[in-house]
């Protein structure tokens, strides 16, 4: 694979990250553990990965080995539909299953309990002392959001408040498109795949920012066509809080048809601080500040975790 001729140096230019991988999963030596990673748990001594294809939530040590695999296909507890997010809220682990709508908790490597959303959860984040969960965003409830105490106990739901008029993707596709992410612990950012814009919010869902990104990254007109396995009308793929306070944006490109161009953004968002062409398509990032660790998915079902370092 690309991925690993290129031994997986990112590009030095990157702020804050070591070009070298601190470990690899789904690499040559190990290719079908994984089908569709949805979403990577980074912790002290172990790694997590969920898997929406297998519906399965994997624990791998930190030199990439599998240590125990957790769920499985279900509606019954501790079983995934659609397994599709998750996080770390204190010593558990939860888990978006956008399919059964609730969010499945985990502690010690056991299922403990579920909470009943009214959602079909997508996304779920820790924003200032609350865990925020978004929907599937369909258009009766496309941006509603529940927030829950770290105990799991129901907190309230509000809507954020978003100016429509200001940009173009006010359509069916682009809200189920919506990508809700955390940004300098009291922030979040909601993004959306299939459009270029971008809003920040407080933590109490408040607009603070508001920005059109297509002149950072375009947004691609419909043009699917039969067995093209590429998103119509993607603009980008994933985004995540970077080190040092930047911003990192996964855009995509039509005539590659792939999202490998990896976007630094600085505190603004308006600033570019690095722009390079990664030699796979990355289709996911999670950072973690506490451990200062960041990992990529890649397009190929890999995972590269690398150091942060400042």
């Amino acid at each position: 694979m690309l991925a690993f001729l290129y031994l997986m140096l990112l590009p030095s230019e990157l702020v804050g990250i070591n070009p070298t991988p601190m470990t690899a999963i789904g690499t040559e030596d190990q290719p079908d553990v994984l089908y569709k990673p949805s979403g990577v748990l980074l912790q002290e001594d172990a790694i997590y990965v969920l898997d929406n294809g297998h519906d399965k939530l994997f624990k791998f040590d930190l030199q990439g080995r599998l240590l125990k695999t957790l769920g499985g296909h279900g509606q019954g507890p501790g079983e995934f539909l659609s397994c599709v997010n998750m996080i770390a809220v204190d010593d558990s682990i939860w888990i978006a299953d956008r399919a059964n709508g609730r969010i499945s908790i985990f502690r010690n490597d056991h299922y403990e309990k579920q909470i009943k959303t009214n959602l079909a959860p997508r996304n779920i984040a820790i924003i200032g002392d609350k865990v925020w969960v978004s929907d599937f965003c369909s258009l009766d409830v496309r941006d509603g959001i529940e927030t829950y105490h770290f105990d799991g106990t129901p907190a309230g739901s509000f809507t954020l408040s978003l100016s429509r008029e200001n940009w173009a993707g006010n359509n069916q596709a682009t809200w189920n498109s919506a990508i809700l992410c955390p940004y300098n612990q009291t922030k979040a950012v909601m993004a959306f795949t299939y459009d270029t814009y971008l809003g920040v919010f407080d933590n109490t869902g408040r607009t603070v920012e508001e920005h059109d990104m297509g002149d950072i990254y375009p947004r691609y007109d419909y043009r699917h066509k039969s067995g093209d396995i590429f998103p119509a009308g993607y603009a980008a793929l994933a985004f995540s809080e970077g080190p040092a306070g930047t911003f990192l944006v996964a855009a995509c490109d039509l005539e590659t048809r792939t999202c490998n161009t990896l976007i630094q953004l600085n505190s603004s968002f308006r600033g570019i601080l690095a722009k390079k062409e990664m030699p796979f398509s990355v289709a996911g990032i999670s950072y973690s500040r506490d451990l200062k660790r960041i990992a990529f998915v890649t397009g190929d079902r890999e995972i590269f975790i690398h150091q942060i370092t400042k």
